[in-house]
């Protein structure tokens, strides 16, 4: 068992599939998910703060991406 933590720790991390499938992927469906809330009914207050994680969320997901183009 301890052989198999040390091959896996001598490998080279793959930063961009972590960034793909660790990050990336859950927060389109955040995105995906906070649009559709946005068009639902809901208070003036519970929309500026759903309406703020989307644009939230749409900057972390551009950050991502350059990131990936930088790796590339």
């Amino acid at each position: 068992m301890l052989h198999m933590k040390v091959i896996a720790l001598s490998r080279p991390i793959d930063i961009e599939n972590i960034l793909r499938m660790a990050v990336r992927t859950p927060l389109n469906h955040i995105i995906d998910n906070l649009e559709v809330a946005l068009d639902g009914n809901m208070d003036k207050n519970v929309h500026e703060h759903v309406s703020a994680s989307l644009t939230a969320s749409k900057s972390f997901i551009y950050v991502i991406n350059d990131l990936l183009d930088i790796t590339k």
